[in-house]
């Protein structure tokens, strides 16, 4: 990307019941795009059941964010506008 611009790694998983889980980071020249070995977690929603509460009441369902799916990448920048060969 010229000195302006980004990169951005965008990650989507669609599971066969059609849900879409999605992640993405943004690298700009200051972190030299992202040049080097990257990951790239995208989190899978879970819904948890309601239960008895002490006093007799309901809790209410809590969504939970949980780690599922990890991308390694590789980025090479080559940007000759940065004087950046790496």
């Amino acid at each position: 990307p010229a000195s302006t611009g980004s990169l951005i790694l965008l990650a989507t998983i669609t599971q066969s019941n059609f849900l879409r889980e999605s992640r993405y980071v943004e690298f700009k020249v200051n972190k030299s795009f992202g040049n080097g070995t990257q990951k790239l977690i995208v989190q899978k929603t879970f819904i948890s059941k309601p239960f008895q509460l002490p006093g007799g009441g309901m809790s209410k369902p809590q969504t939970i964010p949980v780690d599922a799916y990890e991308f390694t990448v590789q980025v090479t920048v080559h940007n000759q506008e940065l004087g950046v060969s790496q």
